[in-house]
């Protein structure tokens, strides 16, 4: 046996070495692709397929063929100013009024807001909250007398939340409280 037939001990702890690197980044490739849902956000993935959903746990992210995004579930507060509102008889009202809305994570009202609410940041989606809840707040004065939305502050703000509830759920948000601060003759 000669010299020559023999592999040099270098060449074999190179292809190992190269090998070891080889499987090491194929497994940290894979460790990186699997996305987890934080506290207080869904993780929404969408590709080839449609939309699925985690909010608790995870799941592995198909590169090339699928992305992620995470959708935030803790509520948002919106304030309300509404000038010239006009009542049944007339007369135009000031109404300051406050709400909180969230994303319901069910599978129906993710898919919702997946569809209209991802990508947007949370001062956008209030926007978007605050627009409707002002719709139902100036919806629920107009079929009262001005004495009636004066005296009865929590009323105007449960006809409003049930007025804005079926626009929002439509984007995936549900009320979750109402509040009437004041209501006052402009």
């Amino acid at each position: 046996m000669q010299n020559d037939d023999i592999v040099p001990c270098w060449a074999v702890a190179v292809v190992l070495s190269a090998g070891c690197l080889f499987w090491v980044g194929v497994g940290a490739f894979l460790a990186s692709r699997y996305k987890r849902a934080t506290p207080g956000k869904a993780l929404v993935v969408w590709g080839k397929r449609s939309f699925s959903f985690a909010v608790v746990g995870g799941r592995f992210v198909y590169p090339v063929i699928e992305h992620y995004a995470r959708l935030p579930l803790d509520g948002l507060h919106v304030d309300l100013h509404l000038v010239s509102v006009r009542t049944a008889d007339g007369a135009d009202m000031t109404i300051e009024a406050e709400a909180r809305v969230k994303i319901e994570p069910s599978e129906g009202m993710l898919g919702a807001a997946a569809e209209h609410l991802l990508g947007k940041t949370k001062d956008e989606i209030a926007v978007l909250a605050g627009a409707v809840i002002e719709r139902g707040c100036r919806q629920a004065v107009r079929y009262l007398s001005a004495a009636e939305a004066s005296d009865d502050e929590a009323a105007v703000a449960t006809k409003a939340g049930e007025l804005s509830e079926p626009e929002l759920t439509a984007v995936g948000l549900v009320v979750v409280g109402t509040t009437v601060r004041s209501v006052s003759v402009a």
